[in-house]
This record gives C-alpha cells, structure tokens and sequence, in this order.
C-alpha cells in the first residue's frame, strides 16, 4: 500500500521510525514534510539525511520556496486558486485555508514573520497548494496519515482527501490524560462512528474517579500536556528572568547560521535576523511591562454580576486554526458583547503562553467594550468556570472542563468533543444565552461527559507525546512508535472506521 506521512517540523522523528515499520511489513511509505523545516533549520536538513539513509522516500517544499524568493513579479493565478477551491475544497475555502497557516495571519508575531506584499502571500498560498497536487499525482496514495492537524498543507491534504475518496487517518491528542486516538475526519467533530462508539460506551468506577478528581482537585487539569502551569508563575515576568531568557534567544537566533547569513534578503518564512532580534525584545518588553501593569489592565477578582467566561487561544494553534472557521477572537468577544442581556457580563482572560506576543494595545481596545471584563491571565480557569453561567470559545479544553463543572458549553468550532457540547455556533449562541442566564430554554441534546471520558481513558493510546517527538532514537520514543503503529496496521486490515467502530 503506497502510504503518504505527511510531517510538521519534529513528527518527522517519530514518522521515520514508522516509516520503517512500514517498510518492514511490505508497504511502500513516502515522507511528506508540510512546513520549511528542511530549508530553514540545520536540524531539518540532518533530518532529510536520515530518510536518505534509512532508504525511506521524501518530499519537501524546498522547489516552492526557491521559486518564490527567485521571483519578485507575485502574478498570482486567481483561475487556478478559484478552480481548485471549486474541485477540492469541502470544508474550508481557500481564505479559510489561509487562516490554518501558522504565519500567514501573523499572530502578533510582526515583525517576526511578513510578506513583502498580499500578492506574495497569495502567490507563496498558490505555489504550496500546486506543490500539493504535484506530490499528490505522483505519489497516488492509498493512505494518508499524519501526527495532529497542524497546519496549512495538512489542512490543504485534507479537503483533497475529501475530494479525491481517498482514506487519511490523522492521530489526535486526546484532551484527557496523555491518550491519543486515530480519527478518520482529522479530528473535525465527531464521524458516525466515534459517535456510535461513545453512546455505547458505558460509564465506569474510572471516569467516575477521574471526574471526581477534576471537581475536588484545583491544579489537576484534563489535559496533562498544558504548559499553561509553567507559564502562569507572576516571578517570571520579572525584569530579571524575562532579560535572562531574551539572552538565550538572541543567542539561538545567532548560532542559526541559516538565518545570519541568509541569501534571500527580505525573507518571509527564514526571518531577516534584525526582525528576530527585534521580535525577541518586543516579547520581552511587553512581558516585563505586563509584570508591572498587571494590576492596572487585568482584574484580579471575579464580576459581582451574572458572567460567561470566553478563555482565549493561544496562537498559532490547531484549536484556533484547524479546528474553527473562526480566527479573530476579538470579533467573537465584540458579538457576545452585544447579545448579553442587562446586568451581565463577559469575562475574558488570556491564555499565559500569549504573554508577550500580544501588544498592550490588544488588551487596551478589549477593556474598551463596557460589558468586557477582563480578568488576570494567571488567576485559575477552574475557579472561573465554578463561578460562571457558562463557558463559551473556539474549540479550546475549557468547554470540556466546564461541562465536567456542570456548567452549560458552547463552542464556535469543532472541538473532538462536539458531541457533549449542547450549543454550537451562532445560531444557537442565543439559546446558549438565554439558558445560562434563567430563561425556560431547553438544553439541546448532548451526550453525558462521563462517556466521553470512560471512552478515552479505554479506547486511548497512552504515549509520552513529547517523548516520542523529541526522544530522538530513544526506547521510550521507539515502543511508542511501535504501539502507534500497530493500531495503524490492524486499523488498515479493516478499512474505514465508520464500518468498524
């Protein structure tokens, strides 16, 4: 079977060690990497020498990229675009495809990542989804499989999988535990197999167990992978820690020799390395200027009024990006807003891991909105959740955590989960409203959490993710392959999950 593994930067590790399992029993892998790792990073290029050693096939965007820094004449074919919107795109156009790229809508992270101009951006967009379709008609997969859902190539791979009737597996983070689970539909809401699965499932002593863990223990969290604790220490948004660590990135931005002695010039996707510099001490600026307004733009307490909580993404991610036709948070913030009745209110606070990437002025026009309150990025989510009439977002571990609460969800996107969220999108955001705040309105059905929660804890695999992308040549990363591998094995013997659940 000719197998497409499609890799984003590190996968790459875990994906040859499969690669070669795969080899071994008879199939016939290619190695497809989705981002620039193989032209921007010394360790992407030690990575591209592996394959060829280990005799495993590989494509990267390396020809895309030295065709768009050998042009400045950015003619981008709209017919191409708008055909290949119109044959491949199922779920995503090609301005929603856009918005699943990890630099294209910058994330706060300008000057750090540009274009010279819209035309570049686009004509880079056209130049990656031909690049696609190229490897796609050569390689004629019969499987495509991949580590997560980040982020515009994978996206790009999926709506053709669509198209094309083509199989793609996509292993995804379980939001409970270190589980991970393979999905048929990238991890985009439920398929009718997931779902069949869940409503059999019968709730056991161990998600009883677990959930009573959640509810009684303030610093356990669903989702073990979280940085957010690391993050969310007041100490280190200290001048002293923040120029400590602004140090160490001027010094990796140094020892990068791809990025000192860049050929390109104005380079969108490599960095221009007094763009990096200057990022660098922008983030470190405003970190250190959020440790000492803290107090001045973020409330410490929770609203003496009625409130639903909206946590914020970090960016880039898949929640945000893959997960959701909804980027601009802000937008959301502005249309709830505007939808809450008298006396209430909406608390938003901002994920740690953004500190620094966003400019004050970000947080500044947020607190302009009357009925915004925003809270202090540090204070703890559960307690949040305990307090509020319900939780609203994208598609983030919040809305499981506040269902687990009790409290009524409403998701803007399609987080795994969808099917113990009772409201979604805009046009039960109303509804969601309405119930939160007393009003005679039914909760739409929704599976109970403690399914989901029994089927992760036994339907997983339990792996040490950042072990098996970052252990590299390790046992720990090797018998994690091996389990990953196996269920991919017997998955392939009995075709589509929806005929086997």
């Amino acid at each position: 079977m000719k197998i497409m593994l499609l890799a984003f930067e590190v996968e790459g590790f875990p994906l040859l060690e499969l690669a070669k399992m795969l080899k071994e029993e008879g199939h016939d892998p290619v190695m497809v990497h989705c981002d620039l790792y193989a032209v921007t990073r010394q360790r992407g290029e030690q990575l591209m020498a592996r394959y060829e050693r280990e005799g495993i096939s590989y494509r990267n965007l390396k020809q895309p990229y030295q065709q768009l820094h050998n042009t400045t004449d950015y003619k981008v074919d709209w017919n191409y675009l708008r055909d290949f919107e119109k044959r491949e795109c199922h779920s995503k156009g090609i301005e929603q495809l856009r918005l699943t790229h990890e630099m294209f809508g910058h994330n706060f992270r300008y000057p750090r990542y540009r274009t010279a101009s819209n035309e570049q951006l686009y004509f880079w967009m056209e130049l990656m989804i031909r690049w696609c379709e190229a490897q796609w008609d050569d390689i004629k997969p019969d499987l495509i499989f991949t580590l997560e859902r980040n982020y515009f190539v994978k996206n790009v791979f999926h709506q053709m999988s669509i198209a094309r009737k083509t199989r793609m597996l996509t292993l995804v983070i379980s939001r409970v535990r270190s589980g991970v689970y393979f999905s048929e539909i990238f991890g985009l809401g439920s398929s009718p197999a997931f779902r069949q699965a869940l409503e059999k499932k019968v709730p056991g002593e161990s998600a009883k167990e677990f959930i009573d863990h959640f509810i009684h223990n303030n610093s356990f969290s669903t989702y073990d992978g979280s940085l957010t604790e690391i993050m969310a220490k007041a100490e280190k948004y200290k001048a002293g820690p923040v120029l400590k660590e602004l140090r160490r990135r001027w010094g990796v931005i140094y020892r990068n020799k791809q990025i000192r002695f860049n050929p390109h010039g104005e380079n969108y996707m490599t960095g221009i390395p007094k763009l990096l510099y200057r990022h660098a001490l922008r983030n470190a600026v405003n970190q250190i200027h959020f440790g000492r307004s803290r107090e001045r733009v973020f409330r410490r307490g929770l609203p003496d009024k009625p409130f639903l909580y909206f946590p914020l993404h970090t960016l880039p991610e898949s929640s945000a990006l893959t997960l959701s036709n909804e980027y601009y948070e802000d937008d959301l913030i502005r249309y709830i807003s505007k939808e809450l009745p008298a006396g209430t209110c909406i608390v938003v606070k901002e994920n740690p891991l953004m500190i620094g990437d966003r400019p004050s002025s970000y947080y500044r026009r947020l607190t302009e909105i009357p009925n915004v309150y925003l809270i202090d990025p540090l204070a703890s989510s559960k307690e949040i959740l305990a307090a509020c009439a319900g939780v609203s977002g994208l598609s983030g571990t919040a809305l499981l955590e506040g269902t687990i609460l009790g409290k009524p969800a409403h998701c803007f996107g399609l987080p795994e989960f969808i099917d113990i969220v009772p409201f979604r999108g805009y046009e039960q955001f109303p509804d969601f409203v309405r119930h939160c705040f007393g009003e005679d309105t039914p909760l739409p059905k929704a599976l109970p959490v403690e399914k989901y929660i029994q089927y992760m804890l036994d339907e997983s695999i339990h792996v040490n993710w950042r072990e098996m992308l970052y252990g590299q040549g390790s046992e720990q990363q090797k018998s994690d392959v091996r389990l990953v591998g196996e269920r991919l094995l017997h998955l392939m013997t009995l075709g589509s999950l929806d005929d086997h659940p």
